[in-house]
C-alpha cells in the first residue's frame, strides 16, 4: 500500500499519525512517517480498549490538506 494524495505524492514529504487510546489525554503524536505500512508498536493494554488513530500529509513541515477520517480499533484483553 502506498500513500499519497492522487498524483501528487511527489510534493508530500511525510504523514503526521497520531493516536487516541482511550486513556483520557485525547489524540497525540504517533509518528513523522516517511514510508507507508507503520505499525503501531506500543504494548496492548490489559483490557479491551479503543484506539483510534487520524492523520495528515506534511509538506516542507507544514500540515497539507485536511485530517483524515478518524478510524478505531480494538486492541488488548490479553
Amino acid at each position: 500500500m502506498s500513500w499519497g494524495r492522487q498524483n501528487h505524492r511527489r510534493h508530500l514529504d511525510q504523514c503526521e499519525i497520531h493516536v487516541d487510546r482511550g486513556d483520557g489525554n485525547g489524540f497525540t503524536i504517533l509518528t513523522f512517517d516517511t514510508t507507508p505500512n507503520h505499525i503501531d508498536e506500543h504494548p496492548h493494554p490489559a483490557v479491551l480498549t479503543k484506539w483510534t488513530y487520524k492523520a495528515i500529509y506534511r509538506t516542507k513541515d507544514r500540515r497539507t490538506g485536511q485530517w483524515s477520517n478518524p478510524v478505531s480499533v480494538i486492541v488488548g484483553g490479553d
